[in-house]
Order: C-alpha cells, then sequence, then structure tokens
C-alpha cells in the first residue's frame, strides 16, 4: 500500500469517526503510518508465528505453613516474644534466589515487620544469622512431612 492510499484510507476512516461509524487505529512505523480499523483481528494466516489468543493463567499461591496471615511478624514472636499486630506485613520466602520458585510452592514463607524485614539491624535481608535461623526452622518444617532426601533434591543443601 502506497503513501497516498494510506492517507485517503486514512481521511475517509477520520470522517466515519466524525459520524461516529467507527473507530481508527493509525500506527507509525519506521514505513510510516499503518491504517487498522480498530476491534477488528489482523489477518495471520500468511505468518510465520501467528499469535493465539491466551489468557495468562492466574497462579494460586499455598499458604504458608509456618505461619497464619494474622498481622503478626513470625521475628518479633521468635526472637522478642512480642505478639502485637502490624499494620503492614511483609511476604518473604525462605529460600530466595532460584529456590524462591520451590519456597512458594512448598509454602515455606512467613509474614514479616517491615524491621524484621529490610531496615532494621537483624532485617533477614542484612543479617547473615537470621537468615540462618530461619533457613533451619524452613527445614525442619519442610522434613516433617517429607525426608532430608527430598529437601536436597528441591533446595540443593543441607542447613541443619
Amino acid at each position: 500500500m502506497d503513501l497516498t492510499e494510506t492517507s485517503i484510507r486514512m481521511r475517509a476512516a477520520a470522517e466515519e469517526k466524525e459520524k461516529g461509524a467507527t473507530k481508527i487505529q493509525i500506527y507509525h512505523t519506521n514505513k510510516g503510518a499503518v491504517f487498522r480499523p480498530g476491534k477488528e483481528l489482523m489477518e495471520q494466516t500468511g505468518l510465520l508465528f501467528p499469535k493465539t489468543p491466551t489468557k495468562k493463567k492466574k497462579k494460586h499461591h499455598k499458604p504458608s505453613i509456618l505461619q497464619d496471615k494474622n498481622h503478626t511478624c513470625y521475628l518479633c514472636i521468635l526472637l522478642n516474644g512480642d505478639h502485637h499486630k502490624h499494620k503492614t506485613l511483609h511476604e518473604h520466602h525462605i529460600f530466595g534466589g532460584p529456590n524462591r520458585i520451590h519456597s512458594e510452592e512448598e509454602g515455606l514463607k512467613v509474614y514479616l515487620c517491615p524491621e524484621h524485614h529490610l531496615t532494621g539491624p537483624a532485617a533477614v535481608h542484612r543479617c547473615q544469622e537470621t537468615q540462618n535461623i530461619l533457613h533451619q526452622i524452613g527445614q525442619q518444617e519442610f522434613e516433617k512431612t517429607h525426608t532430608r532426601e527430598e529437601f536436597m533434591n528441591i533446595f540443593g543443601r543441607n542447613y541443619l
């Protein structure tokens, strides 16, 4: 389609839009403006990789096997014996990095206040000692229903 034909079609579509007949969409590419009527699917029969309409799958997250989501911080209770409720809690996967997916699948996550998650001196992302404690607790909970060999196959190392 040459430039004059495109401009004629764009003018015609603009006139129809003023009448309220159709919607138009104009895409600008490196070859100039491309006219595509709105709400119509592009013909894909000759394409090498035609796109199929797909719905995004909704993930259903497994609940934590260590803690109920009751607005209390897991480390506040564990380290200080403090059971007060927090307005904000962060979900922390005990085994991060490449094992984050496995941690999510097995329910190995806890809910932490911002101070114990990120900002405080004993925060799990700042203090290796706190992180080791959570790793050990996570492995112990996992081994209540599975074997150590299964844990090693999934997470790659022993934390006990």
